[in-house]
């Protein structure tokens, strides 16, 4: 009943105002629905991302590819996007997904993780990189406990995100994502890239965690990155190459004479990467 009566209000919308023009009443519609508080937006980013004002002069997203099985929630997010001026290809499994990457470029790519098929939103990830290893990929899922959303935030995705959530806060995030440096980690740990997410993006930078060296060599040969975190010798060499800084996370010998991992002190690790990114502790 609730799908028959949405179908039955697009149609009427589309009619009398157009899918493409503005609309106070399309916006109310999609936010009453499909919003969240936006203290919820992410699962793993900074929330001042929400809030971060984007400059007129900041790179823009202009093409999206949603990739999303449930036709309502994906039109709504294609309503929303719209009214920004967004460009929005909607399909509804990973294998049309990879095709469509493979003939077309997008400036972001939003998919879900649980999709129809034996392909998922992973396998999205994977192809987007491939294809071009700066891509811009973000994972949401309706189910916050599937492990598989920690290993995409390990292979590159710019965040997950829980469904529902508010698309229009989720855009300007992402607008405000492309206004800044990307700090590029090669991690085994993810509880390691949390913390270091957190430091990362309150200063005002975007992270990209990578398990494997090769991938995050990769990345950084694909340029606009800041700073490398505990990199491989691939990784390594690639940032040696563009003049790209490197943190290295190896242990320390205390006064004492034993080793020390000193980044599991936040402050420290903090105090580290400011240094290296030329910033104040204040993030200035």
């Amino acid at each position: 009943m609730f799908a028959a009566r949405t179908t039955e209000i697009r149609t009427i919308r589309s009619r009398l105002l157009g899918r493409r023009r503005e609309s106070a009443w399309v916006r109310r519609r999609c936010s009453r629905v499909y919003a969240m508080p936006r203290s919820g937006l992410t699962r793993d980013v900074c929330p001042s991302l929400g809030t971060r004002q984007v400059s007129p002069h900041s790179p823009t997203i202009n093409r999206i590819l949603v990739v999303e099985d449930d036709v309502d929630f994906a039109e709504a997010l294609q309503d929303v996007f719209e009214l920004s001026n967004a460009e929005v290809v909607i399909t509804g499994d990973a294998a049309s997904a990879v095709k469509i990457l493979n003939t077309q470029s997008f400036d972001l790519c939003l998919s879900d993780l649980k999709l129809p098929g034996e392909l998922s939103g992973l396998e999205v990830l994977q192809e987007a990189q491939a294809l071009n290893p700066a891509a811009r990929v973000v994972i949401m899922s309706a189910f916050t406990r599937d492990p598989r959303l920690d290993r995409a935030l390990m292979q590159g995705a710019l965040c997950v995100i829980n469904k529902p959530f508010d698309a229009e806060c989720f855009l300007q995030s992402m607008q405000s994502m492309c206004a800044t440096g990307v700090v590029v980690a090669r991690l085994g740990s993810l509880a390691l890239g949390s913390q270091l997410r957190h430091i990362v993006e309150g200063l005002g930078f975007v992270l990209q965690v990578f398990g494997s060296d090769e991938a995050a060599a990769r990345r950084i040969s694909a340029g606009n990155i800041s700073l490398l975190v505990d990199g491989g010798a691939a990784a390594r060499l690639s940032a040696e190459k563009l003049g790209v800084p490197v943190l290295r996370l190896e242990p320390v010998d205390d006064e004492s004479g034993r080793s020390e991992l000193w980044w599991a002190d936040g402050e420290k690790l903090k105090l580290a990467i400011c240094r290296h990114l030329g910033k104040s502790l204040d993030g200035n």
